[in-house]
């Protein structure tokens, strides 16, 4: 497949393309200073902390006198999401913080010394249930995803501190990130489905999982993983559309009904597939998936199979999809080229 992919990115108003914040992604430490001081569950959610908001302007409540977008009520304002335990953002939190080191600025002295707090407390809790990324009512349970994130926690601040030689309580937390991939080996993988699954105790399998070989926890050509694609294949891929989970069968959203796909995950398919070496396959769904986006170049959360319409997701699907342009778009000799960095490295 030697045809070039043109790929038009999000735009402005005015015509330009948007432009990162890079100033912004340089000062981790200032970030975490902005953050952690509400961080801790213990005090609040990081998701509140995250946006800024007060509690009125969060709390959820339905506005009856409004019919929304054709008739699509009940319209809602606020997120009562910002209550609910999520373990998966100290993972996400690490993972920025080692990547704004090596391509920025160097972590400050106060902004390590929070990191340990907030990994002493995680220490303390990674093994309880919580709603998980997908910020589930139908209650907490103990979310693949989001024990996977815990472990990237621990890796990243373990590989930043080596990196940096910075000083840190090393044996604990290898204690810690080796007990966490071994409870995931252990009581995440069903031998009968040959797959990893949702949560534990459960049949169900989740297209979030499909961050493990993303998150470097897991080879992409490891045989566990490839069955465990094979699964999500047959259970929640439509051709290059990815569902998050069997919502109408699983019920574990707490919500009746069942939804479309969810764009972020088809774009992580996509990237495990080219990954793997897949990439010929991978290159065909993306340039299908790259006809869902609008004339901005923006995709909307969920893509529904009867329709396009959505929310249009402020970073995560943009993000995404650079991800999966840096790995399958404008490379010479494209299939040679992912033979030799199909290796998980």
């Amino acid at each position: 497949m030697d045809r070039e992919i043109k790929v038009q990115g999000p735009v402005a108003r005015d015509g330009q393309p948007f432009r990162p914040n890079v100033e912004a992604a340089e000062q981790p430490g200032a970030w975490i200073a902005d953050c952690s001081a509400d961080i801790l569950p213990a005090r609040t959610n990081w998701r509140s902390a995250q946006l800024g908001l007060s509690l009125h302007m969060v709390t959820r409540c339905t506005l009856d006198h409004l019919q929304g977008y054709e008739h699509s009520r009940p319209v809602r304002i606020g997120n009562a999401a910002y209550q609910q335990l999520q373990l998966d953002i100290y993972g996400e939190m690490m993972d920025s913080i080692y990547l704004a080191n090596k391509y920025g600025d160097p972590i400050s002295y106060a902004g390590w010394q929070e990191v340990q707090r907030i990994l002493e407390w995680l220490g303390k809790n990674w093994q309880r249930a919580d709603q998980g990324i997908w910020e589930v009512r139908g209650g907490a349970r103990e979310f693949l995803h989001s024990r996977l994130m815990c472990w990237v926690a621990f890796d990243r601040a373990l590989r930043l501190a080596q990196k940096r030689s910075l000083s840190a309580p090393f044996e604990a937390w290898l204690r810690t990130r080796d007990a966490i991939r071994k409870d995931i080996f252990t009581n995440f993988w069903d031998d009968d489905l040959r797959s990893f699954v949702q949560s534990k105790g459960t049949k169900d399998v989740d297209a979030s999982v499909l961050l493990m070989p993303l998150m470097r926890f897991i080879s992409p050509v490891d045989p566990m993983w490839r069955s465990t694609m094979q699964a999500i294949e047959a259970r929640l891929v439509e051709d290059t559309l990815v569902r998050r989970y069997e919502a109408e069968r699983t019920h574990v959203d707490g919500i009746p009904g069942g939804e479309g796909s969810f764009t972020a995950c088809s774009f992580w398919y996509i990237e495990c597939l080219a990954r793997a070496g897949e990439l010929e396959k991978a290159q065909l769904l993306f340039e299908k998936l790259l006809g869902y986006a609008n004339h901005l170049g923006l995709y909307s959360e969920q893509i529904p199979y009867s329709s396009s319409r959505g929310n249009y997701a402020r970073a995560g699907v943009p993000v995404t999809r650079r991800q999966i342009e840096r790995q399958i778009v404008g490379r010479p000799n494209r299939v040679n080229q992912w033979q030799l960095n199909s290796v998980w490295a």
